[in-house]
């Protein structure tokens, strides 16, 4: 690592947090914060790059090879032996926070390593898990002695459905697969024999075989006596069998086998197959973490699409091919790295718009994103603050307004602009803050890297009754999505994506991921300090007036934290709403005038221009 070209470096932690964004967009872009505002073209402070306007190649009607999006496309993933850390008020209110935005109840993956290496043991009672071996206390390569206690976490997330992953590893241990999985059903639904499918998505064979066994037949052998184990202990019958989550490969870097594999060994000849999965880190090396490894290898759309077609299309093509959905269970921009800031900023928030919806245009049942482990930086939040100064929590971060933007976006469009944002959320006084916590009301400040408080809350201003959704949405309406040709030879950072609904041009998405540091350090540290913007050309056709716009936006571009993690000049927003610990408990916020923020501009002459600055991403509202 060279120490001046480190990216968004470790002086944004701490004295750092205070200083002022250098000069650009990131110091005087807030016009997008207020209400409303109308224009004839979405304008912002920088200048628009020489090379001209991008016209997108759009259709007013659904075109012919537009893939369609399941509703519960956005999808979670918290690691098994950790979930107990997440089973608090801030980690269900940011789970209700995406469920409110979603036409049906999202989907919690609980699985992971940790999931093959549990020890049960029914008379520990005093705790709910003790770290045995391995990677203690917070690896997800350890090996975890659980008691009766471990499953209360199941019943977390009202909200949501969860994936239960039953524990395979080696070699099948059936006493400790019929006790886990029905403990956790149990947990999750009440008695074997009640409702269920409300609450539970699936049963995961275990994760990650490559570890464990390089013997694709011998992965199918074991599978297939582990389904047997839970259909007889479930008491399962007729259509409800075909439950059962195979694959989950980690892929990369281990490859000796993967979905198109284990389908061709057999998986899914009893047909009792639900889903396909596996796993994607778009950069799971050792890099040097600076902004241009950032722009290379993460915030570029041909780097993320030339890896799912070169690497994972396959394995879709396989799956699809025996009826089966496939779906990416575990995803995040970095795999490991020992710097916050890069892993779990506004550049990975940028990134997982554009992996999402990429994935979702190729069809692409499910992305699941990473709630992870407490240790674990490449995440949406972090739960609580048992990693200390490495990690610290409990915080949202950057990324979990990236997953809010797709949410809308991928709603069915009876929803209108922002659907889902509303809700009956009362003020700070009723956010269930737990005792010691900030209460909302100006007593709180700027979030230090070690979690502390100081200074004055600059969010006094709370929303008494939230702006509530006045569309009534269908779940039943079918979404569509096309990738609209951007050249990406030409334009390797740029993306955009329409939706249909009923066959209707529905919304865009646009997304400009020339990385932009807004740090005062990245001047000298050689970053991206200068912020240029892109404008879109996007062909409405006659009739249309106006469009809607609502922007994912953080003043300090890719170096952006989130308000917990950074305080105030770290604000990340979508539609001028925020999540916070501090302030809303993770209910989430509108940082002006209490409501969300939408532009409208003008249509002339058939077409709507929009601006995006670099390090932002768009929706267009038809």
């Amino acid at each position: 690592m060279h120490p001046t070209s480190t990216l968004l470096s470790l002086a944004l932690l701490g004295g750092s947090v205070g200083a002022r964004p250098s000069a650009g967009l990131g110091s005087n872009h807030h016009h997008h914060l207020h209400q409303k505002r109308s224009s004839s073209s979405s304008s912002h402070a920088a200048a628009p790059r020489g090379a001209g306007a991008k016209t997108l190649p759009i259709a007013s009607s659904q075109p012919t090879g537009a893939a369609t999006v399941p509703a519960d496309f956005l999808g979670l993933n918290i690691e098994s032996s950790f979930m107990n850390n997440y089973n608090n008020a801030f980690s269900n209110n940011l789970v209700s926070a995406l469920a409110k935005r979603m036409s049906v109840p999202p989907v919690v993956r609980i699985g992971g390593t940790s999931g093959d290496e549990f020890v049960f043991d029914e008379g520990q009672t005093d705790h709910v898990k003790i770290c045995v071996e391995g990677e203690c206390p917070t690896g997800s390569a350890a090996s975890y002695k659980i008691g009766p206690g471990f499953f209360e976490a199941y019943k977390a997330y009202p909200d949501a459905k969860m994936t239960i992953q039953a524990p395979l590893g080696p070699n099948v241990n059936e006493t400790l697969v019929r006790e886990f999985v029905r403990r956790a059903w149990e947990a999750r639904v009440g008695a074997v024999g009640s409702e269920w499918k409300s609450k539970i998505d699936a049963i995961a064979l275990g994760n990650e075989p490559e570890f464990y066994t390089s013997d694709v037949t011998k992965y199918v052998r074991d599978t297939l006596e582990l389904e047997r184990i839970v259909l007889d202990e479930l008491k399962l019958e007729g259509d409800d069998q075909k439950i059962f989550e195979a694959g989950n490969n980690a892929k990369q870097p281990v490859s000796q086998y993967d979905v198109a594999d284990i389908l061709k060994q057999g998986m899914n000849k009893n047909g009792l197959t639900k889903a396909t999965a596996e796993h994607l880190y778009q950069i799971d090396t050792t890099q040097e973490w600076t902004d241009a490894t950032m722009q290379r290898l993460m915030l570029s759309h041909k780097a993320i699409t030339e890896r799912l077609d070169t690497q994972y299309m396959p394995s879709l093509r396989a799956s699809v091919a025996e009826g089966v959905p496939y779906m990416i269970s575990e995803t995040a921009a970095v795999l490991a790295s020992p710097i916050n800031t890069f892993v779990s900023g506004f550049g990975f928030a940028l990134w997982l718009v554009d992996f999402s919806l990429a994935n979702a245009a190729r069809g692409v049942a499910r992305v699941n994103h990473m709630g992870g482990r407490p240790v674990a930086n490449h995440v949406l939040w972090t739960p609580d603050h048992t990693a200390g100064l490495r990690n610290p929590g409990p915080q949202a971060r950057a990324p979990f307004a990236a997953a809010c933007f797709v949410a809308d976006f991928l709603r069915p469009t009876s929803g209108g602009a922002g659907a889902g944002i509303g809700g009956d959320n009362d003020s700070g006084d009723d956010y269930g803050l737990e005792s010691g916590d900030d209460s909302g009301s100006g007593s709180g400040g700027l979030a230090g890297s070690d979690g502390s408080d100081g200074g004055v809350n600059p969010f006094t201003v709370f929303n008494e009754k939230r702006e509530q959704d006045a569309h009534v949405v269908d779940a039943e309406e079918d979404v569509t999505i096309q990738e609209l040709d951007l050249d990406t030879e030409a334009n390797p950072h740029l993306s955009a994506y329409a939706v249909y609904s009923s066959g209707r041009l529905g919304r865009v998405a646009l997304v400009n991921m020339r990385l932009y540091n807004g740090t005062a350090a990245a001047a000298g540290n050689g970053g991206y300090v200068e912020r240029g913007s892109e404008v879109f050309q996007i062909p409405v056709g006659d009739g249309v007036e106006e469009v809607q716009v609502q922007r994912l936006h953080a003043d300090l571009g890719a170096a952006a934290m989130g308000y917990d993690y950074g305080g105030e000049q770290h604000n990340v927003t979508w539609a001028g709403e925020q999540w916070s610990k501090k302030v809303d408990e993770g209910k989430g916020h509108f940082t002006q005038g209490g409501s969300q923020v939408v532009e409208i501009v003008k249509v002339s002459g058939g077409v709507a221009s929009v601006e995006v600055p670099d390090s932002e991403a768009v929706m267009v509202v038809m």
